[in-house]
């Protein structure tokens, strides 16, 4: 039997150097800040043409700050219920404010009464680019996650199928909106041949040493597992590009039955601008308007389909620029209607929160899920 082929410390050194190497040509692993540097100058001016920067607050009026920081995943999954349940999986808050043996004792009854049985999903009320979402695969993973969570969780209905990402846009005096792009979201996961350690695997592999740092931490009680010939290894269960999914522009799979759909839902709740994050069983399902909502994602929402290696980075920007442009206009036009705006030291204060809330979530992770 051959001796695992694994990664001497040369070997590493150098792969890690190529993974930093990517995350500086790459612009789709740049950091928010360095990618949105940029566009400061455009964003101000649009909040200066809306006449004021929180204006884009009032782009989705029924979320809180327009989607822009702190909203609740819970609120507005009760929300898109009431517009269409049907296209919602089965949800239920576990509040932080209970004990968590209490909070378990709910989990499991909650599923006991909705007949779900594992895997489930847990994820924060509050989400933060897809950090600490669990894919709870038996009751002990449940447990643990609960017992050492003092955060508000959601337990979700696990929904099989393909994910994507679906960019929707109304204006206020449309009578209908649009779905101007959808991303298919592909988890990258690795081969095995039965020589290569999985440690190997990650650092050889062209993507995912570009997030090298994420998955030795990720997997670091599996680095020298050798998987079997064919054996594949999903490195990233939940499809959140800063995770490490691959997202694709998928312009084809744009639909008059999915446009219908979203649009339906999106105008009984009273959204605007965003991205739906929707999984469905096959692309023809999906462009038959079956689809499951894993959750919306409002005026922070990108287009994910800029984030398609094969973009260049001056296509990312002019897509990013063109969604900034129009929350704005959004925003300008719900408010002239009525709609209300967050007062700036509002959103600054919430955005200080979320900053406290994301380093309680890392410090939960053990910091695995960041570069």
């Amino acid at each position: 039997m051959s001796a695992p082929r694994g990664s001497g410390p040369l070997h590493r050194l150098r792969r890690l150097a190529r993974g930093r190497l990517h995350r500086t040509i790459y612009w789709e692993f740049w950091s928010p800040l360095r990618f949105y540097l940029p566009l400061a100058p455009w964003i101000a001016w649009q909040a200066a043409r809306a006449g004021g920067a929180t204006v884009l607050t009032a782009a989705n009026p029924v979320i809180l700050h327009g989607g822009l920081t702190g909203e609740s995943k819970w609120a507005l999954d009760q929300r898109l219920r009431a517009g269409g349940a049907e296209l919602l999986p089965r949800t239920t808050l576990l509040p932080v404010r209970e004990p968590a043996e209490d909070r378990l004792r709910q989990a499991r009854a909650f599923m006991a009464r909705e007949g779900l049985t594992f895997p489930v999903v847990l994820k924060p009320d509050v989400g933060l680019r897809g950090l600490g979402v669990l894919v709870a695969r038996d009751d002990d993973a449940l447990a643990r996650r609960v017992r050492e969570t003092a955060l508000d969780l959601l337990l979700q209905e696990y929904v099989g199928g393909r994910e994507y990402g679906v960019y929707y846009v109304r204006r206020p005096e449309w009578p209908n909106g649009q779905v101007p792009s959808i991303c298919a979201k592909v988890p990258l996961t690795l081969t095995g041949d039965g020589v290569t350690t999985l440690e190997r695997l990650i650092l050889d592999d062209h993507r995912a040493v570009s997030m090298a740092p994420v998955f030795l931490r990720r997997f670091r009680a599996r680095l020298q597992d050798v998987p079997a010939p064919g054996e594949r290894v999903t490195l990233v269960e939940i499809h959140a590009h800063s995770l490490g999914a691959l997202f694709l522009d998928r312009p084809d799979l744009r639909a008059p039955a999915l446009t219908r759909a979203i649009d339906h839902v999106s105008q009984a709740t009273g959204l605007y601008i965003g991205r739906y994050d929707v999984r469905a069983r096959s692309e023809l399902a999906l462009k038959s308007g079956e689809f499951k909502i894993i959750e919306f994602n409002g005026v922070t929402g990108e287009p994910g389909d800029m984030y398609d290696p094969r973009r260049s980075l001056w296509s990312g920007w002019r897509r990013m620029a063109a969604h900034w442009r129009d929350a704005y206009e959004i925003g300008a036009a719900n408010r002239e209607r009525g709609a209300s705006i967050s007062g700036l030291r509002d959103v600054a204060s919430q955005l200080r929160r979320d900053r406290e809330h994301g380093a309680r979530l890392r410090r939960e992770m053990g910091d695995a899920e960041s570069l």
